[in-house]
Order: structure tokens, then C-alpha cells, then sequence
């Protein structure tokens, strides 16, 4: 056991950041996995507060193979600094690995709507109210995506507002663009045209 302490540390690590730090979507893996499994991941699942096991158990296995890991490594000079600057600077890389990860896809696999950089601002004239929102996108594929964006509308069914139509070129980091509804706006369909 003793031999293979280090690689079993540096395992546990990255298996507890995957399960326990929000990627850019704002959401962990670890999440996703619970969810998956019919688990609860959130001690109050209803609205989602409390304690979040998949956090809990990813701090757990950080810290745990951390020290496996600096224990068997102690002799490599600076080990434990570079162990922690790892642990420090892999959730700034998520949002990129997808963009390796997603490098050959195309059509709506390709196209992601991040709501965490989106937001939307509201103005209210005499009779209308005024909806500017600032969408973020990610094309992570090869290809130019043609994408159509319609706001999906808060309480109030039967209202269908027109989509606005944007072009992504390739491995585009986000489109960022301001688009006026009339109606309040909480999240986008985020509809991908084929050619």
C-alpha cells in the first residue's frame, strides 16, 4: 500500500474536485451524479439549501488525498505548494476543458446557454414594460452555429414572443448581445438551426 499512497492521494484529489466544485454552468459534477443515482444532493432538497453532500464528500476527498499525497511526495521539493496551487487554479480551467472535450461536435451538442453570465435588466415606460438582456453562449464545436434565442416568460402561458436569430463562429468563447422583449424574462430556449 505504501508504494502506491501517492497515486491513490493525487486520484482521491482530483475524483473530490470533480465531485465537489461548481463547474462555469454553475453546478458540480458531483450534483449531476447524485441526481443520476436518485440520491439526494442537498439535505434540503426542496429548495435546494442545506448541507450539499457532494461538496461535503469532495472536501473530504481533497483533504484526504492532499495528505496522502504530501506524505508520500515529501522529498520532491515544493510538492505541497504545487499540490495546492492545483487545487486553487482547476475550477478556472472547467469552462475551458469543455471546449477540448466538446472540440468535434456540432448542431445542439455544440451550443451551450450559460445563465450564470447572462442576465437581463428591466425598464418600465408609461404602458409597457422593457426587457434588455445580455445572453451568454458558448459554441464549443467546429462549426459556424446558427442560433435562435426566445425568452421563455415567467406565470404567463399562451404569450409567445419572437425569437431573435445570432450566428456563433467556431470554438467561440460566448456571443454577448442585447435583446429587447416586452415581457419578464427568467431563462432562454436556446434552439440550434440546422443548415
Amino acid at each position: 500500500m505504501g508504494r502506491y499512497k501517492g497515486v491513490l492521494g493525487i486520484g482521491l484529489l482530483i475524483i473530490g474536485l470533480i465531485l465537489g466544485v461548481n463547474y462555469h454552468q454553475n453546478v458540480s459534477a458531483g450534483d449531476v451524479i447524485f441526481r443520476s443515482l436518485g440520491l439526494p444532493y442537498w439535505s434540503n432538497s426542496e429548495n435546494h439549501s442545506g448541507l450539499q453532500y457532494s461538496a461535503l464528500l469532495g472536501i473530504t476527498l481533497v483533504i484526504v488525498g492532499f495528505f496522502l499525497a504530501a506524505v508520500h511526495f515529501r522529498t520532491i521539493s515544493y510538492f505541497k505548494l504545487k499540490l495546492l496551487l492545483f487545487v486553487v487554479v482547476y475550477p478556472f480551467f472547467t469552462e475551458q476543458s469543455l471546449f477540448l472535450l466538446k472540440w468535434n461536435t456540432s448542431g445542439p451538442q455544440a451550443v451551450a446557454y450559460i445563465k450564470q453570465g447572462s442576465s437581463c435588466n428591466y425598464d418600465t415606460s408609461e404602458d409597457a414594460l422593457n426587457v434588455e438582456c445580455t445572453v451568454k453562449l458558448n459554441n464549443y464545436g467546429k462549426n459556424t452555429e446558427r442560433v435562435a434565442l426566445s425568452p421563455k416568460i415567467e406565470d404567463i402561458e399562451g404569450i409567445e414572443l419572437a425569437s431573435e436569430e445570432i450566428t456563433m463562429p467556431p470554438h467561440s468563447h460566448s456571443a454577448k448581445g442585447f435583446f429587447e422583449f416586452s415581457l419578464k424574462v427568467v431563462i432562454f430556449n436556446v434552439i440550434v438551426l440546422l443548415p
